[in-house]
């Protein structure tokens, strides 16, 4: 496993290999490994038709950007810029655009990672809509079998006219993204991995969320939602 040349990239944190058999081995060699830049190999029992998980069980975070497993490349194309940051619990959703997880699941049959989320991007309003358009507080992102998760990367995402990417879990058939605090957010744009969804059945085509929501002069005649509710069958808002 090769750790990311980034600032702050290695750890010292507890991390493990589980199969789907059972075994668990605590992926740790003599000396200072995970260190950042640096590849580590580790001798494991063999998971060789079912996946198997990496887990970080500490809070320092650790960015991998390269895996073989039994000599065969595996495929990390499915996360951020092929890297992954294993950490527990992770403080925003991704970190320099690279996803955050605590568990990482790879096929030794595909040569994959199978659960690096997917990439959920939000556009928001400019400033000809609202000068109030963007929010620097917290939204949350919920899906069945999943704790609310923050949508937060790092600097200040959520600025008029900009957009921005979260990767989170995959939903199965919905998902819902709610407004924390009176600090409103107007969106214009929504994309779930890489397919757009229709905002057509809310008013002008865009919603704010806000928690609690004003009266309607405040939302440039717009709609306004305490949570807001995507379909994945039908790629739509359906709650507006």
């Amino acid at each position: 496993m090769k750790t990311c040349d980034v600032s702050w990239g290695g750890s010292d944190g507890e991390v493990y290999y589980t199969t789907s058999q059972g075994s668990v081995v605590h992926l740790e060699n003599a000396g200072d490994d995970r260190v950042r830049g640096h590849t580590d190999t580790y001798t494991v029992p063999a998971a060789t038709l079912a996946p198997f998980t990496i887990e970080e069980r500490s809070s320092d975070g650790w960015c991998v950007e390269g895996i073989t497993y039994n000599g065969k490349e595996i495929d990390m194309s499915a996360c951020g810029g092929g890297r992954v940051w294993l950490d527990t619990p992770c403080p925003t959703t991704s970190l320099d655009g690279v996803p955050c997880q605590q568990t990482l699941t790879i096929d030794p049959v595909l040569g994959a990672v199978t659960d690096c989320g997917v990439a959920l991007a939000f556009s928001t309003c400019d400033k000809s809509v609202s000068k109030y358009a963007g929010s620097d507080h917290t939204f949350k992102y919920h899906t069945a079998g999943t704790d609310s998760y923050a949508l937060e990367n790092d600097g200040d995402d959520r600025v008029a006219g900009d957009t921005d990417t979260y990767f989170v879990p995959a939903a199965t058939n919905e998902f819902s993204v709610s407004a924390d605090s009176t600090d409103g957010w107007c969106i214009d744009e929504i994309t779930y991995n890489g397919k757009d969804i229709d905002l057509s059945g809310c008013d002008g085509g865009y919603v704010w969320l806000d928690n609690p929501c004003g009266d309607s002069t405040t939302y440039s005649g717009s709609e306004c939602l305490a949570s807001m509710t995507v379909s994945i069958a039908d790629l739509k808002v359906t709650n507006c």
